[in-house]
């Protein structure tokens, strides 16, 4: 059971990535004009599932397989250093703000070593469902939270009121749900996604798009033995390769250097222009993801 489910993640996180790349490229090349339309709101809905499906594929993979706290420790560590390293070139332009904001990597790391922690205690599944409406619940109180005396390097995991893209409230809820979720059969997953979809919380967005992708991942697992030929060989390679593509397509399409897409380009593309250039870098990210050397993390 735990290898299907390795499967079924590989494919989840390599769905998230192909969305990932037509995300940033459509957030950074297609022209204001084209924003306003019904067709751009539902395209938009899609993209805001991608980083809930990373940070909840992070937790359901956290939850079925347990490793050494030291092990965690480590990966946790990396993780962060990488985070912080994405934004690094603004420590060239003197903006620390933007250095010390919040992204999606810091709060995988920093919820996945909570989780770790959790695996020491019993009930641990139940611990971590109980974080996670915590999270949420605590979200508007955090938001409103004058941090303006915190540490610089803290204020952006409390609240936006400082440039950041992920404060941990709410969006460290998302991976405390998926390890609580982590060993569901996918008729049980299916269960709580459509719970979500149908019960308000304090956040209705964000429990829209837990529903979303938690039914989506039971179906995923429930196809999990069945081969989808060459999407499946894509999907899989991105999502074993899933943070050197992160990377990689982040420096082609919004790097700061002269040679970035949003450099050359601009917001100047018509939707058909777009697609063609989400092609494009897809294949280039499929190709380093082959030929690019594996390296290990600690």
């Amino acid at each position: 059971m735990a290898e299907q489910r390795r499967v079924y993640l590989d494919r989840l996180r390599g769905l998230a990535v192909l969305v990932m790349i037509e995300v940033h490229v459509t957030n950074a090349l297609l022209a204001p004009g084209f924003r306003t339309n019904s067709t751009f709101r539902a395209v938009d809905f899609v993209n805001g599932l991608v980083a809930p499906a990373f940070l909840f594929c992070a937790g359901v993979a956290a939850g079925i397989k347990p490793h050494p706290l030291a092990r965690d420790a480590r990966r946790s560590m990396v993780l962060l250093v990488l985070g912080y390293l994405l934004h690094i070139s603004g420590a060239l332009r003197g903006d620390w703000a933007s250095v010390f904001q919040a992204d999606v990597l810091q709060v995988i790391a920093l919820a996945l070593m909570a989780v770790a922690l959790l695996g020491r205690v019993p009930l641990t599944r139940c611990v971590a469902g109980a974080i996670a409406i915590a999270i949420v619940a605590l979200t508007p109180k955090m938001h409103g939270l004058d941090t303006s005396g915190w540490p610089a390097i803290l204020r952006p995991y409390i609240n936006d009121s400082v440039t950041t893209q992920f404060p941990l409230f709410p969006w460290a809820a998302y991976v405390f749900a998926g390890a609580a979720c982590a060993r569901w059969a996918p008729n049980g997953l299916a269960l709580i996604g459509v719970a979500a979809l149908t019960i308000g919380f304090t956040h209705v967005a964000m429990t829209i798009r837990f529903g979303v992708v938690t039914v989506f991942t039971a179906a995923l697992s429930l196809i999990d033995t069945r081969p989808l030929g060459k999407l499946d060989d894509l999907l899989s390679l991105f999502g074993r390769r899933s943070l050197l593509v992160y990377f990689a397509h982040i420096a082609i399409v919004y790097g700061t250097h002269p040679l970035s897409l949003r450099s050359l380009v601009g917001a100047t593309l018509s939707p058909i222009a777009c697609a063609g250039v989400w092609i494009a870098v897809t294949a280039s990210m499929a190709l380093l993801a082959t030929k690019a050397p594996r390296v290990a993390m600690p």
